[in-house]
């Protein structure tokens, strides 16, 4: 190996990491934005969930095609633009035993995976 390309492999190395510590950053900012929104004094359900809703986005790794929706009982929040498609990731809300609603954060478009 020439020292160029170890030169080129090192700095794939350091531009790989930065890379993985914004996202890890984004996610970071992401939970605190959540915890902020359940924990805002005089909070209303609906405030909560739009709070979460705006949070959950940029937290994403391509948030620009990135929507949600909280559905609560009847209630049903979501992204401005929402559009429901084939990739999304869910989880219950789980209050006590009992599933008290779900989360949805999908992709509006086919995105690269991730490693």
């Amino acid at each position: 190996m020439t020292a160029q390309n170890r030169k080129d492999n090192g700095k794939k190395s350091v531009d790989r990491l930065l890379e993985q510590l914004q996202e890890r950053a984004k996610e970071l900012s992401c939970l605190y934005n959540v915890e902020e929104a359940l924990n805002a004094p005089d909070a209303t359900l609906e405030s909560i969930c739009r709070g979460i809703i705006r949070a959950i986005p940029p937290g994403w790794q391509y948030p620009d095609v990135c929507v949600t929706r909280i559905g609560l009982d009847t209630e049903v929040f979501t992204s401005p633009n929402f559009k429901e498609t084939e990739w999304v990731q869910s989880a219950d809300i789980v209050e006590g035993d009992i599933i008290a609603g779900r989360i949805s954060v999908y992709y509006t478009r086919e995105m690269p995976l991730w490693d």
